[in-house]
C-alpha cells in the first residue's frame, strides 16, 4: 500500500483474530508443512463487499452459511469480513 510521506496513517484490516485462528489451528494439527499437499490443510478469508446499508442479519447469515459451505468442503475458515462501500457508492443507491 503507497502511502505519502506526512500523510495519517492508512487504517488496516483487523487481523488479529485471523492470526490467532491460524496459529491456533496450526498447534490442533499435525500438519508437518503449512499448505503443502501431505498436509491436506486448506485455509480461507471470507469477504463479502457492497453498499451494506444498513448491514442486516441476512448479510452476517451469508457469511455463516459461506463459512459452513467452506468447511463441508475441507477449508479451515480463519475469519470473515463484511466490508461495506464507500458513501459515493451507497448514496446512489
Amino acid at each position: 500500500i503507497l502511502q505519502m510521506s506526512g500523510s495519517p496513517p492508512l487504517p488496516q484490516w483487523p487481523t488479529e483474530h485471523i492470526q490467532e485462528t491460524f496459529e491456533r489451528s496450526l498447534n490442533d494439527s499435525d500438519a508437518k508443512s503449512i499448505g503443502s499437499e501431505s498436509s491436506g490443510q486448506r485455509y480461507c478469508v471470507l469477504l463479502s463487499t457492497g453498499a451494506l446499508c444498513p448491514v442486516h442479519i441476512g448479510h452476517v447469515d451469508m457469511l455463516v452459511r459461506a463459512k459452513v459451505a467452506m468447511e463441508k468442503n475441507g477449508y479451515t475458515v480463519l475469519g470473515g469480513w463484511l466490508s461495506p462501500s464507500h458513501d459515493s457508492y451507497v448514496s446512489g443507491k
